[in-house]
């Protein structure tokens, strides 16, 4: 029998947001949902009310 083997996925989402509370977090709570690790994120642009930010994620995928 062969043995399962795990891949690491990374990708960057690139997000608009409402600039305000909570917003982001929601973002946050989605991907733990989905088994996803948040790496990093930056933060592109703010203004107007939105918020533009780049998170990289890293899942394990079932090979």
């Amino acid at each position: 029998m062969s043995e399962r083997k795990e891949v690491l996925v990374r990708v960057v989402l690139r997000v608009s947001l409402p600039d305000r509370p909570g917003a982001l977090s929601a973002v946050a709570a989605a991907l733990s949902r989905a088994g996803a690790d948040i790496a990093c994120l930056d933060v592109i642009d703010r203004g107007d009310g939105i918020a533009v930010d780049d998170i990289c994620v890293t899942t394990a995928s079932p090979r």
